[in-house]
């Protein structure tokens, strides 16, 4: 059993915008990495917070309009990557080498996930490397990613028995919350630098 983005989140889909509450959630995401880009002067920052505003702007997309197949996953996939390789431009100089080492060798198993369509396992090497890379940054938060992660993988093995008991209930809000949390702090720490 695999999780496919968008059609596996649990959030039960509506008629005209297919998951309403979690485009809600990620426009406040969207407003948020737009307030930081404007107050930030950092050209460096600027090309992170956009990048992130590119990824954060087509996951609202995929929770409104769900097309078939594996395009908006592999799409979404790209841009975490760009997002964590404009945050590994920004934070260059403060990696040490053993770090990159290990950021190149999780970046392998996670090309590798992807090519074998292992969505959670993908996920999570996405989710790593931003927690290496942040933790450089902010050593308070990153419990934050974590925690999303954690969510993803509770949706992945027990969201049609979430749904069958509570089937109104938007569960995937929790993880994107979570998300907007992530990006908060994100944003509110790098605009600084």
């Amino acid at each position: 059993m695999d999780y496919i983005f968008p059609f596996d989140t649990c959030e039960k889909k509506q008629e005209i915008i297919a998951q309403p509450y979690s485009v809600f959630i990620n426009l406040l995401s969207c407003c948020i990495i737009i307030y930081y880009l404007i107050k930030s002067k950092n050209k460096k920052v600027q090309v992170f917070l956009f990048s992130i505003l590119l990824f954060e702007v087509f996951h609202t997309f995929s929770h409104s309009v769900h097309i078939e197949g594996k395009l908006q996953a592999i799409i979404t996939h790209t841009l975490a990557v760009i997002s964590n390789l404009a945050l590994f431009y920004l934070l260059y100089n403060k990696l040490s080498k053993e770090l990159i080492l290990s950021l190149c060798i999780i970046s392998i198993f996670d090309f590798y996930f992807l090519y074998k369509n292992q969505t959670i396992l993908y996920i999570g090497t996405q989710i790593l490397i931003f927690m290496l890379l942040y933790y450089n940054i902010n050593k308070n938060l990153i419990i934050l990613p974590l925690i999303v992660f954690l969510l993803v993988i509770n949706e992945k093995y027990n969201c049609k028995k979430m749904l069958n008991k509570y089937p109104t209930v938007p569960f995937h809000c929790l993880t994107e919350i979570f998300g907007s949390l992530v990006f908060y702090n994100m944003c509110n720490t790098v605009y600084k630098l």
